[in-house]
């Protein structure tokens, strides 16, 4: 396998109101809460659980084949923690470790696609885990362990986060420790290697480093801000990099130096730091090509070609979504709330688009989410969560 991911492609999502964000509360020491919540229900959550979620925890990517993904399980459980819905959580975890994992997420990654094969059966489609899912999920986990006070699901993430360093992340000479895309397939015959810098929320290698200290996953966050110059010479990041064998930084050979799909993620999880972070700071200062764009278009482009430094395209409704939080950190006011009526054209019966596309309800859950203030990071990776009232 050369390659994957995404092919899950555009189409629109959901805008709620949004309050005004928890600025100082975003940094600070670890915690568990970020103060009343805003809102006691999710709108957007309840739509995306009606209309992507099946009733054993498979999550269906309705406009791609109704295949299911590892990477949106990892999601919807990220978003079950937010929420707090612990039965959906229960549900979405276990239906991953029967169907992605051999039915043990202590000894198996999750395989990244289950869907119909071509004999009419259902089963996985590509066994190779995602590395990108594998993290998102370990790092729910032990989130889900701290906050909800459960040992079990700690441990199991641990478990996972161990299997990551083990069979995901490596030394590539001449650059430095990276996170693979997956356990193969990504290392050409040449000794290139392809890597994808969507695929490193800074907020989780943090929190991993604190987890697990010996192992490389401060050095991987600082190999990626040390190649920055390389990865976005214009400020744009692409959705994919390749890395020769000598560790230099070249486009892609499959997907060439666009930026679309996959990258988008980038700005968003840059922008999801504590607002006092000189990390975020190192990062955004990497971004100026995107932050120009918005500066004159007020929306995101659908492509960017990171070598030359020309944009095309609009972005549909979850790039809009994926960019609000970057609004938002840079005091841009007018233009966000012009983007938020923008998305807000787009919403049908609570979600985006007709069909309502699996990952642009995702995107605009994590970027509006965040300007609701249903969640955030603080400077060490911990997810912080409102304070619920109680019943």
């Amino acid at each position: 396998m050369t390659g994957k991911r995404h092919s899950y492609r555009t189409r629109p999502l959901l805008i709620l109101l949004f309050v005004s964000c928890f600025a100082g509360l975003l940094l600070g020491d670890p915690g568990p809460s970020l103060g009343t919540s805003p809102s006691p229900s999710w709108p957007l959550w309840d739509h995306f659980r009606h209309h992507f979620l099946q009733s054993d925890g498979r999550v269906i990517d309705r406009t791609d084949q109704d295949r299911s993904t590892s990477e949106g399980e990892a999601y919807t459980l990220f978003f079950s923690l937010v929420s707090g819905d612990r039965e959906t959580f229960r549900k979405v975890l276990e239906w991953t470790r029967n169907n992605l994992a051999g039915g043990d997420l202590d000894r198996h990654l999750p395989a990244w696609i289950w869907g119909k094969r071509p004999d009419g059966s259902w089963g996985i489609l590509d066994a190779n885990p995602a590395s990108d899912a594998d993290c998102w999920m370990a790092y729910t986990l032990i989130e889900a362990g701290r906050i909800w006070k459960n040992p079990d699901y700690e441990n199991q993430g641990r478990h996972l986060l161990s299997m990551i360093e083990k069979n995901e992340t490596a030394f590539l000479p001449g650059y430095g420790w990276a996170l693979l895309p997956g356990p193969w397939g990504f290392r050409l015959p040449d000794g290139t290697v392809r890597l994808n810098p969507s695929y490193l929320p800074p907020e989780i290698l943090l929190a991993f480093d604190a987890v697990s200290p010996r192992s490389p996953w401060r050095q991987i966050l600082e190999t990626t801000l040390s190649h920055m110059g390389s990865i976005a010479p214009h400020g744009f990041v692409p959705d994919w990099i390749a890395v020769t064998k000598k560790g230099q930084v070249r486009p892609d050979p499959v997907t060439g130096p666009l930026g679309s799909y996959d990258a988008i993620r980038f700005y968003l999880w840059a922008s999801l730091l504590p607002s006092r972070s000189s990390l975020r700071k190192r990062l955004l200062s990497h971004l100026s090509g995107m932050v120009r764009h918005l500066d004159r278009h007020h929306s995101p482009p659908l492509y960017a070609n990171t070598l030359a430094g020309w944009t095309a395209g609009k972005g549909p409704p979850g790039f809009l979504a994926a960019i609000l939080p970057l609004l938002r950190t840079r005091g841009e006011e007018r233009h966000l709330k012009s983007l938020l009526h923008a998305l807000a054209m787009m919403r049908h019966k609570g979600l985006y688009g007709t069909p309502p596309d699996y990952y642009d309800q995702v995107l605009a859950l994590f970027g509006t989410g965040f300007l609701e203030g249903r969640f955030a990071f603080n400077a060490k990776g911990n997810l912080l969560l409102p304070t619920r009232p109680q019943p």
